[in-house]
């Protein structure tokens, strides 16, 4: 994952950030937030459910469900099987 972009609001706290990632980075994510519950994300931060349900819904919808007839499950499948440890 490389960080190309920090943009900072008026007090010079970072706002918004632009990250490039792999496929495998953008699916590792993906699973990770396919696994969280409402309660779980909340949990991790105040306002968690809704990062979540935004990166699940970017990450699966826009990204995986494209490309994949069984999005993130076959591609975590495709990824099993290509970086299987020892290949």
């Amino acid at each position: 994952m490389k960080l190309k972009q920090i943009n900072l609001d008026d007090d010079g706290v970072p706002e918004t950030v632009l990250v490039q990632m792999s496929h495998d980075e953008a699916l590792y994510l993906a699973l990770l937030a396919g696994r969280q519950t409402g309660d779980s994300s909340e949990g991790i931060m105040p306002g968690g459910n809704t990062h979540n349900t935004s990166a699940w819904n970017t990450l699966a919808g826009d990204l995986f469900n494209n490309y994949y007839d069984d999005g993130v499950d076959e591609a975590a499948s495709h990824a099993r099987k290509v970086h299987r440890p020892g290949s």
